[in-house]
C-alpha cells in the first residue's frame, strides 16, 4: 500500500507540474511582450534623461561662455576708456605745446 500511495502522489504531482507547464507555455508570449515593453520603456526614459542632461550641460557651457565674453568685453571697455583718457591727455598736451610754439616764434 505504501508504494501505491507513493505512485498516486507522484502522478498527482506530475499532473500539477503539467498544468503549470501548459500555463507557462500559454503565458510565455505575454511575458515576453511585457518584458519587451518594460525594456522599451526603460530605454525611452534613459534616452530622455540623457537628452535632458546633455541639454543642461550645453546650457551651462553657453552661460559660462557668455559670462566670460561679457567680462572680457567689460575689461575691453575699461581698457578702451583708459586709452581714450590717455588720448585726451595727449591731445591736451599737444594743444598746449602748439600754444607755446606760437609764443616762442
Amino acid at each position: 500500500m505504501g508504494l501505491k500511495n507513493l505512485r498516486d502522489r507522484v502522478k498527482q504531482h506530475q499532473e500539477k507540474v503539467g498544468e503549470k507547464w501548459s500555463t507557462v507555455a500559454k503565458l510565455q508570449e505575454e511575458w515576453v511582450e511585457n518584458a519587451d515593453r518594460w525594456v522599451a520603456g526603460f530605454l525611452e526614459k534613459f534616452e530622455e534623461g540623457c537628452h535632458s542632461m546633455g541639454t543642461a550641460i550645453k546650457e551651462r557651457i553657453q552661460e559660462r561662455l557668455i559670462k566670460a565674453q561679457s567680462s572680457d568685453f567689460g575689461s575691453l571697455l575699461q581698457y578702451d576708456s583708459y586709452d581714450s583718457d590717455e588720448a585726451k591727455e595727449n591731445d591736451e598736451d599737444e594743444d598746449e605745446d602748439e600754444l607755446f610754439e606760437d609764443v616762442k616764434e
